[in-house]
């Protein structure tokens, strides 16, 4: 009788046998290798400070376009000017904060035509950005996409359409303006990682207030940081100062201006 161990090996080596005709039976297909490569891990994303200066530049100076360009169109929209015969007719098509309070006490007041506006702009921003997700699904921080310049372009044919709407006084242009500022919103926040937002400043005051807090403690990481964030706001606000005068000149015809400026972009 053979011993205990020699029985245990002879198993052993009974199931290594097994498991190599096992492999040898389950071929790897093509289809598996490329289940494997779409699991794979994605590149991780660089700092905006690894660019080149060329490149940094660029993006920069794109930003800050960007955001004169959301706050030319929310100086436009909120000026009153584009409906001449009833200024009362205006909303916020950048930020959306105060829509969510504003729609509120619109329908605790029964103002529902004011509900309405503010409803209806919420959910174009909303829509603009689910339209830069759907375009550009798998987008990597700080890594120029080839479908962001189509999609600027699409931002600019809606921009268009507001200015076309604008001018029959329709109200349909808050609605176009505010779905191509959710594009480009939704554009800058997914290359920046949340650093450059053009369209609303809420979180831009925020971190400003943090990074000169952590400055003056002795913490001055992010100080570049902080010179792109005021720059971003610094600009809004001078493209919001330039929409309302544009506005009280040109009245309805002033947001033609932005659908070329972001089509030039996008092109």
């Amino acid at each position: 009788m053979a011993p205990p161990q020699d029985e245990e090996n002879a198993a052993a080596s009974a199931a290594d046998a097994d498991s190599a005709a096992s492999d040898d039976f389950f071929v790897e297909s093509p289809d598996d290798k490329n289940d494997e490569e779409s699991s794979a891990p994605r590149p991780v994303p660089k700092s905006l400070q690894e660019h080149s200066r060329r490149e940094y530049i660029f993006v920069l100076i794109t930003g800050l376009a960007l955001a004169f360009s959301a706050g030319y169109t929310n100086g436009v929209c909120l000026s009153g000017f584009i409906h001449p015969n009833d200024r009362d007719v205006k909303t916020s098509v950048a930020g959306v904060t105060g829509l969510y309070t504003g729609s509120a006490i619109n329908l605790a007041e029964g103002d529902y035509d004011k509900l309405a506006l503010a409803v209806g702009t919420i959910f174009s921003v909303m829509g603009g950005s689910f339209i830069s997700g759907l375009l550009n699904p798998h987008a990597i921080a700080f890594s120029i996409g080839p479908r962001y310049g189509p999609t600027f372009v699409l931002a600019s044919i809606f921009m268009t359409m507001g200015a076309v709407a604008a001018l029959h006084n329709s109200r349909r242009e808050f609605y176009w303006t505010a779905m191509a500022n959710g594009i480009q919103n939704g554009i800058t926040s997914m290359y920046s990682a949340n650093l450059i937002r053009t369209t609303h400043l809420t979180g831009t005051t925020t971190d400003i207030g943090l990074f000169i807090g952590m400055a003056i403690r002795g913490n001055k990481s992010n100080n570049w940081k902080l010179y792109i964030l005021l720059s971003l706001a610094t600009t809004f606000w001078v493209g919001s100062l330039t929409g309302y005068y544009a506005s009280r000149a040109k009245r309805q015809y002033s947001l033609i201006f932005n659908a070329c400026f972001l089509f030039a972009i996008g092109a």
